[in-house]
């Protein structure tokens, strides 16, 4: 169904948007279906979210390495404003970096596209989906395949950070340790918490 269908599902009532309550409270979930075609919604904005940390990792790399020739001092955390940015405003901020590669430009925009719906569109596009165990198949291998397209795309911007963190003097072995420290401090509150 798209986008201009699925409004036609939508109904105005007294001037306000109104959805079927079928629509907004699915049906009974006694195989659990429903809360894995849920989890892999998660999953997918999780990795959507795992690319944009991934242009922004990029961005303050090439504004490092950039900032060293024309001595320019970078204050407080390169991160911090960029994570305030909307995936649109960062694939436009990327352009310049990934110019040899158009197409790589093009995947990010269209992932862009794909974004946005699973933000605002995504259950009101599958209303009717949500309520049969056959659509919501569909779903889920629809959510898988986004899941699957965000990572590659994420591991795409983490090799065209690669040349502007190894110039910046950040060593590979740095990322490991970094995720490693992160692990065990992870594992340390779950041990705290039991």
């Amino acid at each position: 169904m798209t986008l201009d269908e699925s409004h036609e599902t939508i109904r105005r009532l007294d001037g306000e948007l109104w959805l079927p309550p079928e629509a907004i409270y699915p049906p009974p979930d006694e195989d659990g279906h429903i809360r894995e075609t849920f989890a892999f919604y998660g999953l997918a904005m999780a990795k959507v979210q795992q690319l944009e940390m991934g242009a922004i990792n990029l961005l303050v790399m090439a504004r490092i390495v950039n900032a060293r020739p024309k001595a320019e001092e970078i204050v407080g955390n390169p991160w911090e404003p960029l994570l305030k940015e909307t995936l649109g405003k960062l694939v436009r901020r990327l352009k310049p970096y990934l110019e040899r590669d158009p197409q790589f430009v093009t995947d990010l925009e269209d992932a862009l596209k794909i974004r946005n719906m699973l933000a605002h569109a995504y259950f009101n596009v599958r209303c009717e989906e949500v309520l049969s165990f056959a659509g919501r198949n569909q779903m889920l291998l629809e959510l898988q395949g986004i899941h699957v397209r965000m990572e590659s795309l994420a591991d795409r911007l983490r090799k065209a950070c690669e040349p502007y963190r190894r110039s910046a003097g950040y060593p590979d072995e740095l990322e490991d340790a970094l995720m490693e420290q992160t692990l065990r401090e992870a594992a340390d509150r779950d041990s705290a918490r039991r």
